[in-house]
């Protein structure tokens, strides 16, 4: 039988199976002092975004992405508004904002867990078509924001990409919630089925 291990919030790694990772404390991020065997190796290993950081500075670096994107999405809000009653250019500059601000905040999370990580925890079978409806609804939304001239429907177009981001983050997000994709959809049945009358 294995010697019990101190359970930590970073998923194991290889090295650190091998006991070769070294005990780090975070008494200074969050004011005590406990053990994160894996922690360290995980987010200074190969496959970690500049792998000379230390963990703080990753910390630092996920909340700067995080907290910028959270802002343009906010900026942008406004110009949805305007959107809503007519505004193409509030459209384009709102569907820009909010899609830069996912693209940062996913970019924030290269920070803590790695591009190859990251990617392979987009790509499991629970979350593969939603990882990919979101980035392909950014890119579009991009696309057609950046698209010269005007034609007719380009808001609606917009709006509705915007939509699909929002929709696709949402459902990806509780994908890592244990049942939290089942309870959605039992909400939205229930809450369909008193809009039925049923």
């Amino acid at each position: 039988q294995e010697p019990s291990q101190t359970r930590t919030w970073w998923p194991r790694s290889a090295s650190a199976r091998e006991g070769t990772a070294s005990n780090f404390s975070l008494r200074s991020l969050a004011g005590g002092s406990f053990s994160v065997t894996e922690a360290e190796e995980a987010l200074t290993s190969s496959d970690a975004l500049c792998p000379s950081l230390t963990l703080r500075q990753r910390i630092v670096g996920w909340l700067t992405c995080f907290g910028l994107g959270v802002l343009l999405e906010l900026t942008g809000f406004g110009r949805g508004i305007h959107a809503l009653v007519g505004g193409e250019k509030g459209a384009e500059r709102f569907a820009i904002l909010y899609s830069l601000g996912n693209f940062l905040a996913l970019v924030g999370t290269l920070f803590l867990a790695g591009p190859s990580r990251q990617l392979r925890r987009m790509g499991r079978e629970k979350r593969w078509l939603v990882s990919l409806c979101f980035v392909c609804s950014m890119f579009l939304t991009l696309l057609v924001a950046f698209l010269p001239g005007q034609w007719h429907g380009r808001t609606l177009i917009l709006l509705l990409l915007v939509l699909v981001q929002w929709a696709a983050l949402i459902w990806y997000t509780l994908s890592y919630i244990p049942f939290g994709q089942r309870t959605a959809l039992a909400a939205l049945r229930g809450c369909w089925s008193r809009c039925l009358g049923e």
